[in-house]
């Protein structure tokens, strides 16, 4: 069984959350924030539903399959040694996320991840092009 989509009322719930990175009609996107704070009551013993609950989200709203997907998907990033805020996309600029879609604090987030990922993108190109650089 598929995913259930959120109703408009819905998504303004979510969006009132301040975990909440963003939300569409068929997803919701976390700050780095929920998911540290997700990842540290896992391992504490915590079952995924009581802490989204505690976190204040509706966990009919959501459901079990979103719930058992985000609590696989912060286990991932937790062993990759990284939290990713958000989808996870490419913040190039040909690819950058539609901003009319988001939502005050949403979109200021939004581009200041756009804005940090291009800042290391500038600063791996900077690198490669030192003078005196061995190539392979």
């Amino acid at each position: 069984m598929s995913k259930r989509s959120f109703t408009d009322e819905e998504m303004n719930i979510l969006r009132q959350n301040k975990y909440t990175y963003c939300v569409s009609k068929n997803m919701i996107s976390f700050t780095i924030e929920f998911k540290e704070e997700f990842w540290k009551r896992c391992q504490a013993g915590q079952l995924p539903r009581n802490i989204v609950e505690e976190l204040g989200y509706d966990v009919e709203m959501l459901g079990k399959e979103r719930i058992w997907g985000l609590k696989q998907m912060i286990k991932k990033q937790a062993e990759e040694g990284r939290f990713r805020e958000g989808p996870h996309t490419s913040y190039a600029v040909s690819n950058h996320p539609d901003y009319s879609k988001l939502h005050g604090e949403q979109k200021t987030r939004a581009m200041e991840h756009e804005l940090y990922y291009l800042r290391m993108e500038m600063e791996f190109i900077k690198k490669i092009l030192q003078p005196g650089r061995e190539t392979k």
